[in-house]
């Protein structure tokens, strides 16, 4: 008798474990299809208004940092010499600011 209320007691914490197991992942795919795309629209949308007082707002009347661009351009100036293994040799076109 020892031996089937063991073989019970372990069959009923399998049952448990395994709908435990189940609930969980509905719970799971239910949050991550159903309610996380729209919290993470709602957090995105109220970080990115431009309402006064707002961070982005601030960051958007007075840039915290510079908004300079420099591009170098190189032109090569012996393309023959190249392809027969040669180094090349490449001519500063710029910089160019923006």
């Amino acid at each position: 008798m020892k031996v089937l209320e063991k073989m019970d007691l372990k069959e009923r914490n399998f049952k448990k474990t395994g709908l435990i197991c189940v609930l969980v992942l509905v719970c799971g795919m239910v949050f991550s299809y159903g309610l996380f795309p729209s919290i993470l629209r709602f957090m995105i949308k109220q970080n990115v208004l431009l309402k006064p007082g707002t961070q982005i707002r601030e960051m958007f009347e007075k840039i915290p940092f510079p908004l300079d661009f420099k591009l170098h351009l190189f032109n090569v100036t012996n393309p023959e010499d190249i392809m027969r293994g040669g180094k090349p040799r490449v001519k500063d076109i710029g910089p160019l600011y923006f």
